[in-house]
Parts: structure tokens; sequence; C-alpha cells
């Protein structure tokens, strides 16, 4: 694991500088990923926030190959495990 890569375990949250991401709600389902394509596996909710930027905060369901972009941050979701998203953190 590089060192702008982290693993955020179910029902905790990773604080990053000013950038702050929360998972939870891991559970297997279908979902459309990136290219439209129909998936089948691991999602997890992910919860975005940078402090003192209450109107950036947002709440998406994260899968492999998702990127999101937030303030100066880029997160890309590297995994989804039954109890861990591991992602990695790009500062513009």
């Amino acid at each position: 694991m590089s060192n702008n890569q982290y693993t955020i375990y179910s029902n905790t949250q990773l604080t990053h500088n000013t950038l702050r991401v929360a998972a939870g709600n891991i559970w297997e389902e279908d979902y459309l990923d990136i290219n439209e394509n129909s998936m089948h596996g691991v999602t997890a909710g992910l919860w975005l926030s940078v402090k003192d930027r209450a109107d950036l905060d947002e709440y998406v369901r994260g899968y492999p190959g998702l990127k999101l972009n937030i303030e100066k941050y880029e997160i890309v979701v590297i995994e989804v495990n039954s109890d861990n998203v591991v992602i990695e953190i790009i500062e513009k």
C-alpha cells in the first residue's frame, strides 16, 4: 500500500489534512460503474467532508474504480471489502 492509500473500516472516519472520509453501510448489491456497466459486488457508503466547508458535504455509494473530487482532493476507491474500504487520496 502506498503512502497515500488508506484503509477505512466500517463505521469509522479517516482524517487527512482538512479532508474527512467516513465509511459504513457496506453490502453486496447491483450498481453501475463509472462506464455505466451493470456490476454486482460489495459497495460502501462514503461520507465526504472538508473542514469548515459544510457546503461540500457529500454522501455516495463507493465501489472499486470510483473517482470523487472534493475541494483540492481526488479520492479513488481502490477496493471495497466486507468490513473496510481502501482509498487513495491525491491532493491537487
